[in-house]
């Protein structure tokens, strides 16, 4: 019947009402993190300089992870621990490949912040700012995947809750801050004088 949903053998796990599981194989998140397993794969086939020529494919996978930490948050956890944290740490895991993959591209000695100090070179200490937050950023990653689980092996859901929302807070500005720094050097450049 039309509309129906076809949950197959596995009838272990929670579901959405569209019939997609939670954290399991066919879940939006996993699918997302599939995604970013072929992006690290070609990374060892990709230079800098392709990644360049693809911006927009690189702040959609970003903005992708971004969400799919947020969701993995807001999820529901109540008598079901474990499950939510792997959600988170799946998430977070996708995140930290796909922001390395940002910093690497934005760094490299042939990435964009090179470029725009070329272009700019007056914005090199704001560059300087921005690397600095990137790197807390980073740090902020490594300790919401360690804190996921305390040493007792409890999970800490109200915990990493907090600081998953400091994450996303800082993520928010640091995007926009990089928006705003390139915008700045170009448009004053380039002819942002009327």
């Amino acid at each position: 019947m039309a509309g129906d949903v076809d949950y197959g053998d596995d009838s272990s796990g929670d579901r959405y009402l569209d019939g997609t599981t939670l954290c399991a194989s066919g879940d939006p998140i996993s699918q997302r993190l599939r995604a970013s397993d072929r992006r690290q794969a070609r990374l060892g086939r990709v230079s800098v300089t392709d990644d360049l020529a693809d911006p927009e494919r690189r702040r959609i996978d970003l903005h992708e992870s971004i969400s799919a930490v947020g969701q993995a948050l807001a999820r529901p956890a109540n008598g079901k621990r474990e499950m939510w944290a792997e959600c988170v740490r799946v998430a977070l895991a996708g995140l930290s490949a796909d922001f390395g993959e940002h910093l690497r591209v934005g760094e490299g000695t042939e990435g964009l912040y090179p470029g725009l100090l070329a272009a700019a070179p007056r914005l090199s200490n704001a560059v300087d700012d921005l690397i600095r937050e990137q790197m807390r950023i980073m740090a902020l990653v490594d300790t919401l995947l360690a804190t996921i689980r305390g040493p007792e092996g409890a999970v800490h859901v109200d915990r990493v809750r907090d600081l998953g929302a400091a994450l996303l807070a800082r993520l928010s500005r640091q995007r926009q801050r990089d928006s705003d720094l390139f915008y700045e050097a170009y448009q004053a450049d380039i002819g942002g004088e009327s």
